[in-house]
C-alpha cells in the first residue's frame, strides 16, 4: 500500500479495517469456541453410551472426539491470528495519536543512550519522555533503537545524509512495509538485546574437532542399550557400564556445555527477530540503491538470513526439549546436550560473522523505517538542503519546534550564514529566546540524520552542534550551575577547533554571575567562537551584551522577541523581530502573581 496525503485519514481508515477484522474474528472465535464446548458435551455423553452399550457408541465419540481435537487447533490458529490483529490495530491506534500530538503509551524514549556530558543531547532533549527519540523512534530491536541514537547524536557525511534522504522519502510511502517492520519486531513480545547478542557473536566459537565430535556422536549410540534395558533387566549391568563411561566423558565438555545452555536459549529467541524482519525485508523490490542493497545483504552464501536462523533455532529447540521429563532420560543417555552444544558452536563459527550483518542491516532498515514514519506522519514538513560551501550555513524559512503541536507553532525565519555569523537575541522572560534555540538545534540533528526538518525550507552545511541551554549543578559533584555552564562552554570552544564548524546555542549565557564579568567573559566567548569559524545565537537579558552584534567585525545582528500586556494579562506573540527589546515584563509578572512591587517609604 502506497499512501501519500492526509496521515491520519490514511491511519483512521486502516484502523476502521483492522476492528472490522478484529471484530469478525472474534465473532468467529465465539461461535468455535461455543460449537468446541457442544462437541466436548457429545463427546462425553457417547463416551457413556458406548461403555454403557457395549461399544455401539464408539465410533461416534470416537469421530467427536477427533472433532473436539481439529476444533482445538482451529482455536489455536484463529487466535494468533487474532492477536496480529490486535497489533496492527495497536499500530494505527499509535499513528493516529501521534499525527493529533497525543503521547504514545509505552513508546521508547533512549533514556539509556542519554548522555549529560554530550554537546546538546540533553539540552535539546534529545532522549527522555516527551523527547525527539520519543517521536521518531519506531524501532522494537534495541539494535535498530541504537543505530537511531547514533544518527541523532553524530553529523555524518553529507553524502551519507543524502543517501538516507533518498531512502526516507521511499519508505514514507510504503506504510505496509513500516508497519510489518514494526510487527515482526515487536510480535516476539522483547526486544533484541544488541549487546548481548553482539557479544555472543562476536565471541570466539570453542573449537571441537571432527574427531571428537564422532566420537561423541558414538559413546552416545550406546545409550540405546541403556534404554534397552529399561525393558530388559539382563542388560542392566551393561547398561550401567555404558552410563558411567558416558559420564566421565561427557565431564570432559560439561562447562562448554554448560555455557552453551546459558546462553542460546535467549539468543536464538533474539535472532528469531532478526529472522521475521529480514524475511519480510526479503519480499520488497526496493528502487533505492541503498535499499536494495541492505535486501541483498540479508543471505548467507546465497541462503536467505531467515532460513539459516532457522536451523539454529532447531538445534535449541532439541536442546530446549531436555527439559521435558519424558525426553530427559533419553536425552542424557545418547549425549544429546553435548552433540547438541557441538552442533550449535559450529553454527556460530560458520555464521555469526553474517548475523552480525543482518543485525546491522536490520538496524538501520529499523531507524530508516522511523524516519519514513516521520515524514509520512509530516507531509508538511521538508527535507532540508545539505551543502558543501566553505562557510557555515543555516537559512531556514518557517522553522518551529516539531515537539509543540502545529496548531500553537509559530514558526520564525532564521539565517545564518557570511552575511550574519552571530544573533544576539532579547526578549522577556517567557516571550519564546530558549524555543528559539532548541528549534534551531532540533533542527539541524534531524537534518543531519537524514529526516525531514520542522520548516518550509532548510539549507545547510555540514555541522556540529554545541548547546549550553540547560547547565545544571550537582551537589554530589560539587558543581555549581555556573561551574557547569562554563565547562560547558569550553567544551564547545574546544569541539570548535575541529570540523565541521560549529553551530552554538547559548542560553543566558554566565547569568550565574555579576554583570561586569558577563560582559567581558560573554565577549570573550563569542569572540573565540567566531575566530573558529563558528555560527550561532546568543540569548540575554543583559542589553549591554547586544553591542556584541554591532561591532563590524561579528558580522553579527540583533533581534528579539516582545510581549504585550492586556487585561492584566502578558500577550506573546513568539516571533522574531530586529532589533533589541524595548519591553521589560519582569515587575509585570510579579504584579500578576500577587507580589508586591511597589515602592514604599516611611
Amino acid at each position: 500500500m502506497n499512501t501519500t496525503g492526509d496521515p491520519g485519514a490514511t491511519y483512521a481508515r486502516c484502523l476502521d479495517e483492522e476492528k472490522s477484522h478484529r471484530a469478525r474474528e472474534q465473532r468467529w472465535l465465539t461461535w468455535l469456541v461455543r460449537v468446541r464446548i457442544a462437541d466436548l458435551v457429545l463427546a462425553v455423553v457417547l463416551a457413556g453410551q458406548a461403555c454403557s452399550h457395549g461399544g455401539h457408541f464408539g465410533l461416534p465419540a470416537g469421530v467427536s472426539a477427533l472433532v473436539f481435537v481439529a476444533l482445538t487447533v482451529v482455536i489455536a490458529v484463529v487466535e494468533q491470528r487474532s492477536k496480529r490483529t490486535e497489533a496492527r490495530v495497536r499500530y494505527y491506534e499509535d499513528g493516529v495519536s501521534r499525527v493529533h500530538g497525543v503521547p504514545v503509551k509505552d513508546a521508547p524514549d533512549g533514556q539509556r543512550f542519554a548522555d549529560p556530558a554530550h554537546p546538546f543531547a540533553l539540552d535539546l532533549d534529545i532522549f527522555g519522555p516527551g523527547s525527539i527519540f520519543a517521536l521518531l523512534c519506531m524501532a522494537r530491536t534495541a539494535s535498530g533503537q541504537a543505530r537511531l541514537s547514533q544518527w541523532l547524536l553524530q553529523a555524518s557525511p553529507v553524502d551519507t545524509i543524502q543517501a538516507r534522504q533518498r531512502a526516507v522519502a521511499e519508505l514514507r510511502a510504503n506504510l505496509l512495509l513500516r508497519r510489518d517492520l514494526w510487527l515482526s519486531g515487536g510480535t516476539l513480545r522483547e526486544q533484541v538485546r544488541q549487546d548481548a547478542l553482539e557479544d555472543w557473536l562476536s565471541a570466539p566459537a570453542t573449537p571441537v574437532s571432527t574427531w571428537q565430535r564422532a566420537l561423541t556422536g558414538l559413546v552416545g549410540a550406546f545409550g540405546l542399550v541403556v534404554l534397552y534395558a529399561l525393558a530388559n533387566p539382563e542388560v542392566i549391568p551393561v547398561a550401567v557400564g555404558i552410563v558411567l563411561v558416558q559420564r566421565l566423558w561427557a565431564q570432559r565438555y560439561r562447562r562448554l556445555t554448560k555455557a552453551v545452555e546459558a546462553q542460546v536459549s535467549r539468543r536464538a529467541y533474539e535472532l528469531k527477530v532478526i529472522a521475521a524482519v529480514a524475511e519480510r525485508l526479503a519480499q520488497e523490490r526496493f528502487a533505492d540503491s541503498r535499499l536494495a542493497e541492505l535486501v541483498r545483504s540479508l543471505d548467507d552464501g546465497g541462503q536467505p538470513a531467515s532460513r539459516t536462523i532457522a536451523r539454529l533455532e532447531r538445534l535449541v529447540n532439541w536442546l530446549e526439549s531436555r527439559r521435558n521429563q519424558l525426553f530427559a532420560i533419553p536425552a542424557v543417555v545418547l549425549l544429546l546436550p553435548e552433540q547438541l552444544s557441538f552442533a550449535i558452536e559450529a553454527w556460530r563459527a560458520r555464521h555469526a560473522a553474517a548475523a552480525l550483518r543482518w543485525l546491522s542491516t536490520i538496524a538501520e532498515m529499523e531507524a530508516l523505517a522511523s524516519l519514513g514514519t516521520f515524514a509520512f506522519e509530516h507531509p508538511d514538513y521538508a527535507f532540508p538542503e545539505i551543502i558543501e560551501k566553505a562557510e557555515p550555513t543555516f537559512v531556514a524559512q518557517g522553522l518551529g519546534h516539531p515537539l509543540i503541536p502545529a496548531s500553537t507553532r509559530v514558526a520564525n525565519d532564521v539565517r545564518l550564514d557570511a552575511s550574519c555569523r552571530l544573533m544576539v537575541v532579547t526578549g522577556s522572560n517567557m516571550s519564546g529566546k530558549s524555543t528559539l534555540l532548541r528549534s534551531i538545534g532540533v533542527n539541524a540533528v534531524l537534518a543531519h540524520a537524514g529526516a525531514p526538518v520542522c520548516a518550509t525550507s532548510l539549507t545547510l552545511t555540514s555541522l556540529h552542534v554545541g548547546a549550553s541551554l540547560r547547565a545544571q549543578d550537582s551537589l554530589e559533584a560539587g558543581v555549581s550551575r555556573f561551574f557547569a555552564e562554563i565547562k560547558r562552554l569550553h567544551a564547545i570552544l574546544s569541539m570548535a577547533a575541529q570540523t565541521p564548524p560549529v553551530l552554538f546555542l547559548l542560553d543566558e549565557i554566565l547569568n550565574g554571575t555579576n554583570s561586569q564579568d558577563r560582559r567581558e567573559g560573554a565577549e570573550a566567548v563569542i569572540r573565540s567562537l567566531l575566530d573558529r569559524g563558528a555560527i550561532g545565537l546568543v540569548t540575554t537579558h543583559d542589553l549591554s551584551l547586544s553591542e556584541l552584534a554591532d561591532r563590524p567585525d561579528s558580522a553579527g545582528s540583533n533581534v528579539h522577541f516582545q510581549d504585550t500586556l492586556e487585561d492584566d494579562h502578558l500577550v506573546f506573540d513568539y516571533r522574531l523581530h530586529p532589533g533589541v527589546v524595548t519591553r521589560r515584563n519582569a515587575l509585570d509578572l510579579m504584579r500578576l502573581v500577587g507580589i508586591d512591587v511597589s515602592h514604599r517609604h516611611s
